[in-house]
């Protein structure tokens, strides 16, 4: 399988920048790891996943749930969501990850999939708050935000 994996801030354009990896490789497969926190997540609360998964306001009142959820799991096992994702997509001939955000995500595609290609993503803040992204210090100022700001 190969892997193409996107990293970048809120709003930056890792979905836009997915889709249209995917126009070129229909037979692949856009999978956010988040799609599994996600899920967890409306799991546990009650919460809607079709509507986390496609609706971006609905999605922003419930991140810092999700984000919750996911640092539990990552917590007890910091592989636990980058291994469940591409477990989930093993037949698939290519998988377009979205939205890697932590070091030990990096740490295991790079150890599984050595050929794995890595982009960063980056948009000024004016281009972002243009497509709805609010500055929020919980969110934007925690590692998941900040992890990877480096790399440029």
């Amino acid at each position: 399988m190969k892997v193409i994996v996107l990293s970048g801030k809120r709003y930056a354009g890792k979905d836009a920048l997915a889709a249209i990896i995917q126009q070129q490789y229909p037979e692949w497969v856009i999978t956010p790891i988040a799609q599994a926190c996600k899920a967890e997540y409306a799991e546990t609360s009650g919460a809607d996943l079709d509507r986390l998964m496609n609706d971006q306001a609905y999605k922003e009142l419930h991140r810092k749930g999700i984000i919750q959820v996911a640092d539990d799991r990552r917590k007890e096992d910091p592989e636990y969501w980058i291994r469940l994702t591409l477990l989930r997509h093993q037949d698939c001939p290519g998988v377009i990850i979205s939205d890697m955000r932590f070091m030990a995500e990096y740490d295991y595609i790079r150890a599984h999939y050595p050929e794995a290609l890595f982009v960063r993503v980056v948009a000024e803040d004016e281009t972002r708050a243009a497509r709805g992204w609010k500055y929020d210090p919980v969110i934007d100022d925690s590692l998941a935000e900040t992890c990877f700001d480096k790399w440029r």
